[in-house]
C-alpha cells in the first residue's frame, strides 16, 4: 500500500483517522506556537537591545551639573510661599502621609539634593483641576514635568510625573520606567510573554533599576545593595521601615542617611511645615 493510500484509509478509519489528524494537528500547532514564541523573544530582545543603545547614548550625553547633582546647596529662600502653596494643594487631595512624602521629594529637586522626582498623582473626580494648579505652581518654580505615557486603555490611570530641572533628565526617567512597564506586560502575555527568568529581561531589568536609581539621586551603595540583595525580607523590610525615601544598604545605612535623607529633612523642616509635622510624628523612622 502507497502512502498515500494509507493516509486515505486512515481518513476514511473514524476513530483512526480521528487520532491521526488530532495528533498531526497537535503536532503543527505545537511547532507554530513554538516558532512564534522563539521569533517574538527574538524581537523582544532585539527591543530590549536597541533602547539600551539609545538609553545609553541618551545618559553619555546627558551630565549632572553641580546643582542637579546635590553639589550646591539651593537657597530656596525666594520660593517659600510658593511651596507653603505646593504643599497646601497636595495635602489637600492625599492622605497626609502621601502628600508629605511627595512634597518632601519635590523639594528635594528643588533644592538640587534629587535629579528627578517621580510623583504619583491617584485619579479621583477633581484631580484635573487638582493637576493643573500642581503645574501651575511646579512651573513657578522653574521646574520641568513630563507626563507618563503608560496606561491602560479604558479606564483612567493615575497619573504619573517626572519632575525635575532638566525635561532631559525627566524625559530619560520617564522612558526608563515606562518601557520597564511596557516590558513587564509583554512577559504577562500568555502567547509568548519574555518570563521573569528570561535572561533579556533580567538584564534590562538590571539595568534599568541602576538608571532609574542614579536619576533619582539615590546613593550608589544604596542602589547597588537593591540589586544585590542577599538577606531574608524580614531582615530587609525592618531597615526599609527605617527610612523614608529609600531603603539603605546593610553595610552604608548611616553614611547614606547622612549624605541623603538627613539632608532632604532638613529642607523639609525649614520649609514645609506640614511635612515636617508629619515626618516627625512617625516612629521608626529618625527624624532630625
Amino acid at each position: 500500500m502507497t502512502h498515500s493510500q494509507q493516509v486515505k484509509t486512515l481518513m476514511m478509519s473514524p476513530n483512526n483517522g480521528k487520532r491521526w489528524r488530532t495528533k498531526s494537528n497537535l503536532k503543527t500547532k505545537v511547532a507554530k506556537a513554538q516558532e512564534e514564541r522563539e521569533s517574538l523573544l527574538r524581537r523582544i530582545g532585539g527591543a530590549i537591545l536597541e533602547f539600551l543603545g539609545r538609553m545609553s547614548d541618551a545618559v553619555g550625553s546627558v551630565e549632572l551639573d553641580d546643582e542637579e547633582s546635590g553639589e550646591v546647596e539651593v537657597d530656596l529662600e525666594q520660593y517659600r510661599a510658593q511651596i507653603l502653596q505646593l504643599e497646601d494643594e497636595l495635602f489637600k487631595y492625599d492622605r497626609d502621609s502621601a502628600a508629605a512624602y511627595k512634597t518632601a521629594n519635590i523639594l528635594g529637586v528643588l533644592s538640587g539634593i534629587k535629579p528627578v522626582s517621580l510623583v504619583t498623582l491617584v485619579a479621583h473626580e477633581d484631580r484635573k483641576d487638582n493637576l493643573d494648579r500642581l503645574e501651575k505652581i511646579l512651573r513657578g518654580l522653574g521646574l520641568k514635568i513630563v507626563h507618563s505615557k503608560y496606561g491602560e486603555k479604558g479606564r483612567v490611570p493615575d497619573i504619573d510625573l517626572f519632575i525635575s530641572k532638566s525635561e532631559e533628565r525627566a524625559l530619560l526617567a520617564r522612558d526608563t520606567l515606562d518601557e520597564v512597564q511596557r516590558m513587564r506586560a509583554a512577559k504577562n502575555k500568555k502567547d509568548g510573554g519574555v518570563g521573569e527568568n528570561n535572561w533579556k529581561w533580567a538584564e534590562y531589568k538590571n539595568w534599568a533599576d541602576t538608571r532609574f536609581g542614579k536619576l533619582m539621586g539615590y546613593p550608589d551603595t544604596a542602589v547597588e545593595a537593591f540589586l544585590n540583595w542577599d538577606e531574608t525580607m524580614d531582615e530587609l523590610s525592618a531597615r526599609a521601615h527605617r527610612s523614608r525615601y529609600y531603603t539603605h544598604s546593610r553595610e552604608h545605612e548611616q553614611e547614606e542617611y547622612e549624605a541623603f535623607d538627613k539632608r532632604l529633612d532638613q529642607v523639609v523642616a525649614e520649609y514645609a511645615p506640614r511635612t515636617a509635622a508629619y515626618f516627625s510624628s512617625e516612629e521608626d523612622v529618625p527624624w532630625l
